[in-house]
């Protein structure tokens, strides 16, 4: 897909989605007001803010699946479907490359990367082998002469078996990557249960 088209789509569904975040949350209002909901019932408006903010952080990042690594006219892409459609980030025009490590519901660990070009484009794919030998193909290949650009954390170079390397122990990010998770989910849902206490005219706490 072009850049221009990704990025219009991208736009096109964040959009929306915060649409109906703020359509749900003045309906939620609406309903309290003319007493068709109990007073205090903001059940909707936050269950909305949780699973909207979710779904828009998610757009953001690029929550992808199973990522495909190509080679296309000599350049090296990584390819994946996104919640708006296939997002594919050119890896010779990398900018930024991030790692996030959490603890699954299943007892697991979620390992992935989040990069971005310099397009904009920004795609999150699990830490596999063949997407970490592919950057770090990129990243280290002479030819390229751009190393120092790419943002490059302490703890992307950790998974990606580079030097220098993040001196914070594993389970540290990963706890941390807990308390990131809850708050994606927790906070914009506390900011649409607000938001409907305060157009209500309810006290928050």
């Amino acid at each position: 897909m072009p850049v221009s088209e990704a990025r219009r789509r991208t736009r096109r569904v964040a959009g929306s989605l915060a649409a109906a975040w703020v359509l749900i949350v003045l309906l939620d209002v609406v309903l309290m007001r003319i007493s068709v909901l109990r007073g205090n019932y903001t059940g909707i408006a936050t269950l909305t803010g949780g699973i909207l903010g979710c779904l828009l952080l998610g757009i953001h990042q690029g929550w992808a699946g199973r990522p495909k690594v190509m080679n296309a006219d000599g350049r090296l892409l990584i390819s994946a479907r996104t919640l708006t459609g296939r997002r594919t980030v050119d890896l010779d025009q990398l900018h930024r490359v991030r790692r996030f490590s959490t603890i699954s519901r299943g007892g697991g660990y979620i390992d992935e990367f989040r990069l971005r070009d310099r397009y904009g484009i920004r795609l999150s794919v699990e830490n596999l082998p063949r997407t970490s030998a592919a950057l770090r193909q990129v990243l280290q290949a002479a030819r390229t002469d751009r190393c120092d650009s790419v943002a490059l954390t302490r703890h992307a170079r950790s998974g990606l078996g580079l030097d220098p390397r993040s001196h914070v122990p594993e389970a540290l990010h990963r706890l941390w990557g807990v308390f990131m998770v809850m708050g994606v989910v927790w906070g914009p849902a506390v900011v649409s249960f607000a938001i409907a206490c305060l157009l209500t005219g309810r006290h928050v706490l």
